[in-house]
């Protein structure tokens, strides 16, 4: 064996921290980037739609409409305003604010009669609200969408929520 050869043999290997999924990694990553970039499909615009729409005319039309579909109609009110403070229809701030007020009395509503029902005023802010909301998810991105959906969780769990004093009668 010559000098250069053994001199090969006995040096350690180099250990380049090599990702084990190679070249998967990264397409992996090229995908999420694309993917948060995109906007909504038809499929995710269908569902976000239908999502406060089934329960808001669960909440004008059913014989005992339910706390979940109050809170149905509540987050997809409350992501609109959100996604308007990212600058998706900012202009149209105070519509989420009027329909987060009505779910509001519809809420204290409840905690006297024990019954999920709108007022005609609540009815018609929450209408342009979701109208609205549609028009919105038809511009968002993907990644928008998602950050906006995240942070009215963290909003809910921080407790940055209406506070509601129910007066007596």
């Amino acid at each position: 064996m010559s000098k250069n050869s053994r001199a090969k043999h006995h040096t350690q290997r180099r250990n380049w921290h090599s990702n084990p999924t190679g070249g998967l990694w990264v397409l992996q990553q090229q995908y999420a980037r694309n993917v948060q970039a995109s906007p909504l499909s038809d499929e995710e615009l269908l569902k976000t739609r239908m999502y406060g729409r089934q329960a808001f005319e669960a909440l004008l039309s059913n014989a005992v409409p339910t706390a979940d579909d109050w809170a149905n109609v509540t987050n997809s009110v409350n992501t609109a305003l959100l996604l308007a403070e990212d600058g998706y229809g900012i202009e149209h701030q105070d519509v989420f604010i009027r329909g987060q007020e009505a779910l509001v009395r519809a809420y204290i509503r409840n905690q006297k009669t024990g019954k999920w029902r709108l007022d005609g005023e609540g009815i018609q802010a929450v209408r342009d609200a979701l109208y609205l909301h549609d028009q919105q998810c038809e511009l968002v991105s993907n990644g928008d969408y998602n950050k906006a959906l995240q942070a009215v969780e963290a909003r809910i769990e921080n407790d940055n929520v209406f506070e509601i004093e129910v007066i007596a009668a």
